[in-house]
């Protein structure tokens, strides 16, 4: 369930929508000019992705790279050879780490990533 309400500001009257994630956690997105552009965008990003399954976190890009790494090796440790665990922490220490580690996912480009 989602509520829109409509709040004032020096430009105007904006719109925000307050909504539940799928795991409970309430949260909000604001800064719409009309009621229908906020009605719009809750359809489309929030109701149909739960729907189906594919919804993503908006917060999610602000989290660091280097804040992904401990739970991404305590899950290889399990799954692969200790010797391929130690190529990859070698591999993050030297190339991944010192260029991308403090940096947030949203930042990241396609390219970048590829070269």
């Amino acid at each position: 369930m989602a509520t829109i309400d409509a709040y004032d500001t020096k430009d105007g009257r904006r719109w925000r929508i307050i909504y539940r994630k799928p795991d409970g956690t309430q949260t909000s997105r604001r800064g719409f000019q009309r009621k229908r552009d906020a009605q719009e965008w809750l359809a489309e990003h929030v109701t149909v992705a739960k729907a189906s399954g594919t919804y993503i976190d908006p917060q999610a890009g602000r989290r660091k790279v280097g804040g992904l790494w401990p739970a991404w090796i305590a899950k290889k440790r399990v799954s692969s050879k200790a010797s391929y665990v130690e190529s990859i922490k070698r591999a993050w220490r030297v190339h991944v780490e010192p260029q991308w580690g403090a940096r947030t996912l949203e930042s990241l480009t396609r390219a970048e990533i590829q070269e």
